[in-house]
């Protein structure tokens, strides 16, 4: 994920654990505890042409937040419609007691 730079710097500001991957990237070291994996998929629309793409993940659990845990995934080629996409979802440990069911999470796109 070189150079991937959202317009808005406050994720960067809140997780510079991100950021430092993100900026040595393919140089730097993974993050602790961290997991990457790159994958190719095809996507299949009503009436457009199927979309191959290759994705980049990182799923970490950054030090400076650590009842939070990141997904955060770029597309690093698509052969056809798609310039560029970038995903970054969180999933956030609550307290039991004010969430009764499910899972919070938070997806940017």
């Amino acid at each position: 994920m070189p150079r991937s730079s959202p317009k808005s710097p406050y994720i960067y500001q809140t997780v510079p654990s991100l950021r430092n991957y993100f900026t040595s990237y393919p140089h730097g070291a993974l993050p602790a505890g961290a997991a990457e994996v790159f994958f190719w998929s095809e996507d299949v629309m009503p009436h457009l042409r199927p979309i191959l793409s290759v994705t980049h993940l990182v799923v970490f659990t950054p030090p400076e937040l650590p009842a939070m845990t990141l997904a955060a995934s770029k597309q690093i080629y698509a052969n056809h419609y798609v310039e560029a996409a970038v995903d970054l979802t969180a999933v956030v440990d609550r307290d039991p007691g004010i969430l009764r069911r499910g899972v919070p999470s938070l997806s940017v796109r």
